[in-house]
């Protein structure tokens, strides 16, 4: 037959079970009926999260308020679903202080290929963060697989800088001492802690941190060094760097991996380091000369 025009469906909202039906005229061709949340399309709920967790709907897109939560919370994808089924999460607002942990009901169901049940998947927490999963796997109850098709996380992004050069010459001779930032130029994700001088990484994976630091009046041909570290534990070091007369800005990039285990404690605090060899010195105070910055990577 040849191609029908759909001209006009008129106004109206499918329901989460609705069914669209595409039919012509011919007795040799059967009705064919989509399910609306398997055509991508998800009906909103407007949620608000605080000392509960939220089991999410198929078919539905979650919209969370979640600054009032008490503690880290959980997004726990439906137990079961049709493969093609899709379900997300959009956060509303955002929380500075804890975090809503997306992972499945059952040991045997997963995200992305890995058990999302004991360990989450990821969190969310930032503002107009989206993600959406699509079910690939309809195992029934506890055996539910399903894959990312959205991932609108929102990267954190954040620099802590020295504005007014020291005094004092707080770094000590051959001894690496914590970077002694005063000022916060931007922080995507409430990560920065300017009182300790380090980033409180809130979500597992992978950064990239750049320590920078300018020594004042610098002795020729004395090498300066800058590294990351975390609990006390060195993550990564630079280069050792020899430091020319006119005072030469230090840079390294670092790249930083982050477990589950380790968001919420110690080890996921980082600190920026500088190192001086011989003589204690003092630090120049300047947006692009002395700081610490880390970005997250997706």
């Amino acid at each position: 037959m040849a191609n029908q025009v759909i001209r006009d469906l008129g106004a109206g909202t499918l329901a989460t079970d609705s069914a669209l039906v595409l039919q012509n005229t011919s007795a040799a061709t059967r009705p064919t009926q989509v399910a609306f949340s398997e055509m991508g399309g998800l009906v909103h709920s407007d949620d608000t999260i605080t000392t509960a967790n939220l089991t999410a709907s198929v078919g539905t897109l979650h919209k969370v308020t979640i600054a009032g939560m008490t503690a880290d919370r959980d997004f726990i994808l439906p137990d079961t679903a049709a493969i093609g089924e899709r379900v997300g999460v959009f956060v509303v607002d955002g929380d500075d202080t804890y975090v809503l942990q997306i992972k499945t009901a059952a040991t045997s169901s997963e995200i992305n290929g890995a058990d999302a049940s004991s360990t989450i998947w990821s969190s969310v927490f930032i503002q107009n963060e989206v993600v959406i999963f699509e079910c690939i796997k309809a195992g029934g109850a506890g055996d539910t697989d399903w894959i990312v098709v959205q991932d609108g996380r929102i990267p954190c992004n954040s620099k802590m800088y020295l504005s007014t050069t020291t005094t004092g010459t707080p770094m000590t001779a051959s001894t690496y001492v914590t970077l002694p930032l005063d000022t916060v130029e931007n922080d995507l994700g409430d990560i920065a802690d300017i009182t300790n001088d380090y980033f409180d990484l809130r979500r597992a994976g992978n950064y990239v941190g750049t320590v920078s630091m300018q020594v004042d009046t610098p002795i020729v041909d004395t090498l300066y060094l800058t590294r990351i570290i975390a609990n006390s534990v060195e993550l990564s070091a630079g280069p050792k760097f020899q430091q020319g007369a006119f005072g030469d800005i230090i840079v390294n990039k670092y790249d930083i991996s982050i477990a589950d285990s380790d968001v919420g404690t110690a080890s996921a605090r980082i600190e920026g380091q500088g190192f001086c060899v011989s003589t204690s010195k003092d630090l120049i105070g300047s947006i692009s000369r002395t700081y610490h910055q880390v970005r997250e990577v997706f």
